[in-house]
């Protein structure tokens, strides 16, 4: 074998036998108010909707208007307006208790944004941050 591609091959088999999961929605469902959202309603369901940073600039104004009522700053509202991140949209629905969770997950700083749990009727259950 040649030796220029020893490191190459090293590294892969680091990384694969490391156990580091190439799914982001491993470490999504473990965001703190994603995991406890699935612990209270096992069988909920998840969507996740990946935004690149370059779309993430036309969702930006969803993002403040889901997040910014609740917790977000004027300040950083226009950070992120200037400042496109790559996000992460996380839909968890429990069919049986009609609750739902909507999260905007950052991927750069790996935590959620802001979460809003809504009833069965959409009314705003908590919001958590």
């Amino acid at each position: 074998m040649d030796a220029r591609w020893a490191v190459p091959l090293i590294v892969i088999a680091v990384v694969a036998v490391s156990g580091c999961p190439a799914d982001p929605s491993f470490y999504i469902k473990d965001a703190p108010p994603i995991r406890q959202f699935l612990a209270e309603h096992p069988n909920a369901t998840v969507m996740i909707t990946h935004y690149t940073e370059e779309e993430s600039v036309a969702v930006s104004s969803k993002v403040n208007t889901d997040c910014g009522k609740y917790n977000m700053t004027p300040d950083e509202a226009e950070f992120y307006r200037k400042e496109p991140a790559e996000f992460y949209f996380v839909n968890v629905t429990d069919s049986r208790s009609g609750l739902s969770l909507a999260a905007w997950y950052e991927w750069k700083s790996q935590s959620v944004r802001c979460a809003i749990k809504r009833s069965a009727s959409g009314a705003v259950v908590s919001v958590d941050a």
